[in-house]
């Protein structure tokens, strides 16, 4: 049995697929008559509505559906065993009925023959053309040579190189297979984009892996103008263990001069020097952090010579346990290219290259991981890890 898309159910689906709500067909009606008696025509029309439907005779909850090989959404109706009402049916229509009792006639189709139903073993199985686009639906006609148009013949044959002598064959065939190769090839191409770009996806992340074992405080100096002091301490990075010398007006904090707050960041360069950025710029490569300054707006040499109203936030990774185990490890998150509608899938990762000795690398763990993204770690003392990621979605 073949049916198809009514204007007011392409409507409802628009205003579904706008609001990010979800559709299900609930209901099926029959229209034909009981007992024995003639039937009347049941014709089908786009502009059919719920309110409209001819002849009901028997309305029942939908079994359940499914999209079949050809692309053809297949819908289940099961009469129930316990109807001993003999009726007569010519025309079937599906329905999508809210919490609120509101019907939607979304699609409608004619039995092939007048069937009998005593509600012991009949079942109907009405299918529906799911096309590239709404607009492509409203087009579709009834009778199966209508519903695949040579625009729509034209782009299958271009998209999957066919020579000449196979597209006639394919303007020779019937209506109904045209529509079967068309939609196969649909589903077939659409199925391999998103096996290639949403189930399969890959890509390079690099991990940090660097802090402060102990030490490594600042302060305001109290004889310079706008300077900072650290502590003596030990850090590590690039899979080393190094000491840091205390340093007496290491760094400056920059002036603000504008009328809004601003930030700098505190950090030990590559030569575990104490430096500071300047206002709003971020941290650079190759770097420990340690605080954030919080520098308001007009302060100056000579508004905060000892940097009245400067607020640090300190940001030190702090390992006392370094290299024995972590108590803090940097987690990096992973955003995956294109969200997934699950977060069951399967996650490869490969290192390619890291700083540091060979048994300090450890393990790269995954901590946790959603829908749209994963997170993780590394167990080891290696630094800069260059690490590839490939998760596949499980079927």
């Amino acid at each position: 049995m073949e049916g198809i898309w009514t204007q007011e159910g392409l409507g409802k689906l628009r205003d579904c697929i706008n609001s990010g709500t979800g559709l299900e067909l609930t209901h099926f009606v029959l229209s034909g008559s009981k007992g024995l008696g003639s039937l009347n025509d049941f014709s089908i029309d786009h502009d059919m509505t719920a309110s409209e439907f001819p002849s009901q005779i028997f309305r029942a909850e939908v079994d359940y559906t499914y999209i079949d090989t050809a692309g053809f959404l297949t819908v289940m109706c099961q009469v129930a065993a316990d109807i001993e009402e003999t009726f007569y049916c010519n025309g079937i229509g599906l329905e999508f009925q809210d919490q609120m009792g509101r019907k939607w006639l979304m699609a409608a189709g004619t039995v092939p023959v007048q069937q009998h139903c005593t509600g012991v073993v009949n079942s109907f199985e009405i299918k529906l053309p799911i096309l590239s686009d709404v607009e492509d639906i409203i087009n579709v006609g009834f009778e199966p040579e209508d519903r695949v148009s040579n625009q729509q013949l034209s782009a299958a044959v271009k998209a999957h190189d066919l020579d000449e002598d196979s597209h006639s064959q394919w303007k020779n065939a019937s209506g109904a297979h045209l529509l079967f190769l068309t939609n196969h090839i649909g589903m077939i191409e659409k199925e391999r984009k998103i096996d290639s770009e949403v189930r399969n996806q890959t890509g390079i992340v690099k991990l940090q892996n660097r802090g402060i074992i102990k030490g490594c405080n600042i302060s305001v100096s109290q004889d310079a103008t706008r300077n900072i002091n650290i502590s003596d301490g030990v850090c590590f990075k690039s899979g080393c263990i190094i000491p840091v010398d205390a340093q007496k007006n290491g760094a400056d904090i920059p002036e603000n001069k504008t009328s809004e707050t601003a930030y700098c960041f505190i950090y030990l360069n590559e030569n575990g020097e104490l430096t500071s950025t300047g206002l709003n710029e971020p941290l650079p490569e190759n770097t420990v952090k340690l605080y954030k300054a919080v520098v308001p707006a007009g302060s100056t040499e000579e508004t905060a010579a000892r940097l009245e109203g400067v607020s640090f936030t300190d940001l030190r990774r702090i390992e006392k346990n370094y290299p024995h185990f972590y108590s803090n490890p940097e987690i990096t998150y992973i955003q995956l290219l294109k969200e997934l509608e699950t977060d069951r899938y399967q996650i490869d990762l490969t290192v390619l290259k890291y700083e540091g000795s060979d048994f300090g690398l450890g393990d790269v763990k995954i901590k946790s991981q959603a829908s749209n993204g994963f997170s993780v770690f590394t167990t080891g003392i290696a630094d800069n890890i260059e690490l590839r990621w490939n998760i596949c979605k499980k079927q």
